[in-house]
């Protein structure tokens, strides 16, 4: 088991302290690996809005270049640039607790 080990895991891996106790974190080689594919990560962050009676009012789109608003049934996107938002949320907008 001991000579698997050295084969699969890089035994030249740093020492990692963690409270009182220390040991070796394993670093997979490169030839281990399973698969080349990962996640990217998303570009956008999608919520839908419902009334009380929850039906469905619209989609709020946030991305990091702006906010995006799609009404019910629609299928065109209306948007502003995060400046634009914060101008607007400043000046109409109520203050919140969190």
């Amino acid at each position: 088991m001991v000579a698997i080990e050295r084969e699969r895991y890089d035994i030249s891996a740093p020492l990692i302290r963690s409270g009182n106790a220390c040991s070796f974190f394993p670093h997979r080689r490169e030839k281990d690996s399973m698969s080349v594919n990962k996640f990217a990560p998303r570009k956008f962050e999608d919520f839908v809005i419902v009334d009380d009676v929850d039906a469905r009012v619209g989609w709020i789109r946030v991305k990091p270049s702006g906010v995006l608003w799609a009404p019910k049934g629609a299928r065109k996107w209306f948007g502003v640039d995060l400046a634009t938002f914060a101008e607007f949320m400043e000046k109409k907008g109520k203050l919140q607790r969190k």
